[in-house]
């Protein structure tokens, strides 16, 4: 899937997203995606829930996830 805009300096972006599995850090999210921005090339993962760029912070759900993930490495900690 591909989508084309631009920036407000009018520079081509173009976004494509690749139905393909994509490891971000200990994740596992469904797309695989690439971002043009004029001559620069981002490439990295997407799927729902990922970041809330609005907010400019993780999304809830991710929240969650990290804040389980610390709970279980300070635990962890404890047991030592």
């Amino acid at each position: 899937m591909r989508f084309e805009t631009q920036t407000p300096e009018a520079e081509p972006v173009t976004i494509t997203l690749i139905a393909k599995a994509c490891a971000a850090g200990k994740e596992t999210l469904p797309l695989g995606a690439e971002v043009r921005i004029g001559n620069r090339t981002l490439k990295g993962c997407a799927g729902p829930g990922a970041y809330d760029w609005a907010a400019r912070k993780a999304s809830p759900r991710l929240r969650r996830r990290q804040r389980r993930r610390d709970s279980e490495s300070y635990d962890r900690r404890q047991v030592r």
